[in-house]
This record gives structure tokens, C-alpha cells and sequence, in this order.
């Protein structure tokens, strides 16, 4: 059976202050790389980055898909004012079809979870049935990133199938130029400035990275 990399890639600022608030985010049909299936009783693991503003005093964040399969973020470990990388593995019970993933901030009295701003990025489901999907992701290396003119790959097979998106969903074509030792680069300074997702597919496993055009 295959097995594959889901990823949800966005930037979103949250603020909260003593209420609940609820913040959805749903799949969008024409960006690839926004669309997932959650299949029943399987293991996955979803991965996100978090930037909590220095003036916060959030603790943490719970998220659920469709209501169901609740996970609880504790952000009272980590130092403000950077990027950080949290993760948490679940079971699923039910088939999700493109589920939407909903985040709660939520203030409970003396055990509130604070209040201020904090920014999510890139959000990765990984079906850890399979554990060489992280593996890719930690082997690849993309770089740099902003690119103005050509982006190097590094650590990918010589039969993997890359491909640039735009936001749209539009897809460009992406010439691997070999510069040896499993790394290659694109030239991608014919593309308009902006924001673009890499596609890459070896063997049955797909990667996706957000990469910013200067």
C-alpha cells in the first residue's frame, strides 16, 4: 500500500484574549499541497511550526479534526520571538476525507492559556506507518530559501520527480540541472516574486515545501 506525505502549508496570525476563540482551516481544491485523507485506525503524526510573539502569555492551543481527535499543545516550554517545530502522534478512528482542522484558544479561569499573538506555519501529516516519510523530509536539504535566482536540492535520488506550484495551484516546469552528489539546482529567476510550493516525489513518498521567490 502506498503511503504519503500530506502537507498544509500556511502562515496565520492568531490572536486571543479571555474568551474562546475557534480558528478553521479547510482544504483548498486548487492548492495541491492543502489537500489530505485521513484513513480509519491508522497511526499519523502532525507536525507544525509555531512562533509565539515576546509580548504573549499564551501556555497553549488545542486542535481537533472535525471535532474529533483532540490534541493539546503545550507552548510553555519554548523561547519566544523564534520558529519552533512541535509534533504530536494520534490514532485516527474515523475516515476523514479532507477534514477541516480547527485551532481553540481557550481561557479556563485560573488555568487559562493566556493571551496574546502567535503565528503557524507549515502543518505536516505524516502516516507513521511509514516512517521513511520523515526520514526524506530530515534528508533533503533545500536551500536557500528565500532563493532570488537558482534553489539547490540536496540528498534526492536520481528518479525523483520534482515540481514548482504557485499559490493557485498552477504548476511550472522545474528542470533539475545536476551538480553532483545527489544535488541539483533549479533556476527560477524567470519566476515573479512571491510564494511557491516545491513538490518532490521519490518513490511512493511526496514532499512539500514552501519556498518564498525574491
Amino acid at each position: 500500500m502506498k503511503k504519503y506525505i500530506h502537507i498544509l502549508i500556511l502562515v496565520f496570525g492568531i490572536t486571543t484574549c479571555f474568551a474562546q476563540t475557534e480558528y478553521a482551516i479547510t482544504s483548498n481544491s486548487g492548492t495541491p499541497s492543502s489537500r489530505y485523507n485521513l484513513e480509519a485506525n491508522k497511526n499519523y503524526s502532525i507536525h507544525l511550526s509555531v512562533f509565539i510573539d515576546g509580548n504573549s502569555s499564551l501556555k497553549g492551543f488545542k486542535t481537533t479534526f472535525d471535532d474529533l481527535h483532540e490534541l493539546t499543545w503545550d507552548l510553555t516550554k519554548f523561547e519566544k520571538n523564534k520558529w519552533i517545530e512541535l509534533k504530536h502522534n494520534f490514532t485516527t478512528t474515523s475516515q476523514m476525507v479532507e477534514p477541516t482542522l480547527k485551532i481553540d484558544m481557550i481561557n479556563e479561569g485560573a488555568t487559562g492559556f493566556g493571551n496574546g499573538i502567535f503565528y503557524v506555519d507549515d502543518i505536516r501529516i505524516y502516516d507513521t506507518s511509514s516512517l521513511s516519510l520523515e526520514d526524506l523530509e530530515a534528508r533533503v536539504q533545500i536551500l536557500p530559501n528565500p532563493v532570488k535566482n537558482h534553489l539547490i536540492i540536496k540528498n534526492i535520488s536520481n528518479n525523483s520527480k520534482v515540481n514548482i506550484y504557485n499559490v493557485l495551484g498552477s504548476s511550472f516546469f522545474a528542470k533539475l540541472n545536476s551538480t553532483g552528489n545527489d544535488s541539483y539546482t533549479i533556476n527560477m529567476s524567470n519566476l515573479p516574486k512571491g510564494v511557491y510550493f516545491l513538490r518532490i516525489k521519490e518513490d511512493d513518498k511526496i514532499l512539500t515545501k514552501k519556498i518564498l521567490k525574491q
